[in-house]
């Protein structure tokens, strides 16, 4: 499907007005509004192409890896958290929301690399009491009761990529600090003064105290936990 640079996702920034049509993202375990087409970042945000045949071989050549996995296919979405490696170069870098609400990237070490930060956006029980948790990125862990007992839809937990190990678990909570991911704020990093669970049909809200000492109210839904006193990892240049 041919996506009009006219209604493309804001995150795809090219000049709306030079050529007609922009790449578009696949569906996949990013929303296609919340994603950048592996093409994109490839021609546009890392230059490694000057058109989209070019894009399209060096993506056939499994020369850029997503979450450590080669992906061929230059529609492949690529969203919030995600590592992304350039196998020629040695290049890594962290999708992230910037200071102006964007999806942009930035480059982290081998270190860093290996690791990934998911927002539990889902909890249940599965088959022979295991406790399910869905991320954000449609990731599925399946924990023994007592241990996936322990976190909460909201939280965020840091894994190993490679494997699956659970390494952190960071919940939210007043005194965390979180990356706002929705509405007007969106890109900001706050620190959270109080969570204000509502009963009934409305959203839960939360506030915040901003980098500079404002006072910032939103949904609680539209916040990943990203550290305590600092983000365990890089979301910043």
């Amino acid at each position: 499907m041919h996506l009009k640079r006219l209604v493309a996702s804001e995150h795809i920034r090219v000049p709306k007005k030079v050529r007609t049509f922009a790449i578009s993202p696949r569906p996949g375990k990013h929303p296609k509004g919340e994603s950048i087409p592996l093409g994109h970042i490839i021609r546009d945000i890392l230059g490694y192409a000057l058109s989209y045949k070019e894009a399209r071989k060096a993506a056939r050549k499994g020369m850029f890896l997503i979450d450590g996995k080669a992906s061929r296919d230059i529609k492949t979405p690529v969203g919030l958290m995600d590592v992304l490696q350039v196998t020629a170069t040695g290049e890594k870098y962290r999708v992230v929301y910037d200071s102006r609400g964007l999806l942009n990237l930035v480059k982290i070490d081998a270190s860093d690399a290996k690791k990934k930060m998911g927002k539990i956006r889902f909890k249940k029980l599965a088959k022979k009491g295991k406790i399910q948790l869905t991320l954000h990125d449609g990731r599925n862990f399946f924990l023994d009761y007592e241990e996936g007992n322990k976190y909460k839809v909201g939280d965020t937990i840091v894994f190993e990529i490679e494997g699956q190990k659970i390494l952190d678990h960071l919940p939210l909570r007043e005194g965390m600090l979180v990356m706002i991911i929705g509405g007007r704020w969106r890109g900001k990093i706050a620190k959270v003064k109080e969570i204000i669970n509502i009963r009934g049909l409305e959203p839960n809200r939360i506030v915040l105290e901003g980098e500079r000492g404002e006072e910032i109210r939103t949904l609680k839904d539209y916040v990943f936990v990203i550290g305590k006193d600092k983000p365990v990892l890089k979301v910043r240049e």
